[in-house]
């Protein structure tokens, strides 16, 4: 039976390169999961997930085809109960509307981070807020920089963790925008400046243009920026964590 193998940044990107390499779909192989995807958090190197895929066969006795069947997928380990299993279905909290529940709920996140500081040992200036997007918590200090890490995918990493320990303790869901030293502030002035800067080249020279793989949050900030740009349009292309925005020339 017909075989690939490959590894992402994540499970569902690896099966899909998987998948890709025998000319089929995500819906049309079976999975077997070799390696779990662990995350760079923390100073600590993660590793890729990387399974192996083989070609299901395309019908079965009662006449079904391979789009009528859910894929499996098969771990060559047991899972730990601390693992996540994205493809167990669970019924998913609310989202918190109400203001003083999501201020209350910021303040556990400050507690949180805070606590988290004292474990490393870190020293940092906690502030917290609420406006129209929610929840926001923003640490100050020296030498924080480990909370950033290379592209802020620790910062990334340490606000769902954050997120996760709001929601453990409420069994609701909050939308917590984390922060340390302005990063995000200043990440965020840079994106809207550069994709500002190659939709106007777009308009000019009529060619689309292709930026780098982003996280969901930075390609908002393109996506909006571009928005403010007359006869330029975005694009989302590709799977995660290779997902990027491409600048097109409006239709005329």
């Amino acid at each position: 039976m017909a075989s690939a193998e490959a590894s992402a940044k994540t499970l569902e990107a690896a099966i899909a390169a998987a998948a890709s390499q025998l000319g089929l779909r995500r819906d049309q192989v079976d999975v077997e999961v070799l390696q779990e995807a662990v995350p760079s958090t923390f100073g600590t190197i993660g590793q890729p997930a990387r399974v192996r895929v083989t070609v299901r066969e395309s019908s079965s006795s009662n006449g079904s085809t391979v789009d009528d069947v859910e894929p499996q997928v098969v771990s060559t380990r047991s899972i730990p109960s601390t693992d996540l299993r994205p493809e167990t279905p669970r019924e998913r909290p609310p989202m918190v509307l109400d203001a003083e529940a999501i201020a209350a709920d910021t303040e556990i996140a400050g507690d949180f981070v805070e606590g988290f500081l004292d474990a490393l040992d870190l020293d940092g200036d906690i502030d917290t807020w609420v406006d129209l997007n929610g929840g926001n918590v923003n640490v100050e200090g020296p030498d924080l920089e480990v909370l950033i890490g290379s592209e802020g995918e620790t910062l990334a990493a340490l606000q769902e963790l954050t997120r996760l320990a709001v929601l453990r303790q409420t069994q609701r869901r909050v939308r917590i925008t984390l922060d340390v030293g302005g990063y995000r502030a200043r990440r965020q002035a840079e994106l809207a400046a550069m994709s500002k800067a190659a939709a106007e080249r777009v308009v000019q020279t009529g060619r689309s243009e292709r930026l780098q793989p982003m996280t969901p949050y930075e390609r908002k900030i393109v996506h909006d920026a571009v928005a403010m740009v007359d006869g330029a349009i975005t694009e989302s292309m590709g799977e995660e964590p290779e997902r990027h925005v491409i600048i097109h020339p409006a239709a005329s």
